[in-house]
């Protein structure tokens, strides 16, 4: 059984790939800032039924709170097969790359998904007009949503993706393409 650590595990794109891939058979190592709400997100799945999942509250800013989480998550799971950096996202596109090369000549994949808007109760907090602007620069007409980002973390996680490292893959539905041109 593979064993995935996953931050940012609270709501939103997080909950949705700590779902996923506890549903294909993962052990789940939850973490998130928010202690409440990760601890009562775990309980709701091991209610829905889904087994081996765990939370651990993680401040990923602050290394002590890190080094906790590394140690119940080695003493939890045994070990760690992936982990889905979802929280500090901005300078994960550099080390993701610095680690590709680092580790690649141990067998150590480092991938990392760029989802752009994403359907997550935050991004949706916002007023109605924003989120429709979203949807409108979008080529798709909607911005993409926390299950499509959680499935792209679980290809790159899988066997099936044994070939990608360093990849830095964008999930956006092309809103990175849009340059504000009406459309059309």
């Amino acid at each position: 059984m593979k064993r995935v650590l996953i931050t940012g595990a609270a709501s939103g794109m997080g909950l949705s790939a700590s779902r996923l891939f506890a549903d294909r058979g993962w052990t789940v190592m939850m973490a998130d800032l928010n202690d409440t709400e990760g601890r009562a997100r775990c309980a709701e799945l091991l209610e829905e039924g889904l087994q081996n999942i765990h939370f651990h509250p993680c401040d990923v800013s602050d290394s002590a709170s890190v080094k906790a989480l590394h140690e119940q998550t080695m003493a939890t799971l045994g070990g760690i097969d992936s982990i889905i950096n979802n929280a500090a996202k901005g300078a994960v596109v550099n080390l993701t790359r610095a680690m590709a090369l680092d580790y690649g000549k141990y067998n150590i994949r480092v991938n990392n998904v760029c989802p752009s808007a994403c359907a997550t109760p935050m991004f949706l907090a916002n007023p109605a007009d924003v989120v429709n602007q979203f949807n409108q620069a979008n080529p798709l007409g909607r911005i993409c949503t926390p299950q499509e980002v959680a499935e792209a973390m679980y290809f790159l996680a899988s066997d099936a993706s044994r070939s990608c490292n360093g990849v830095n893959l964008p999930v956006s539905g092309g809103l990175e393409l849009h340059t504000g041109q009406p459309v059309q």
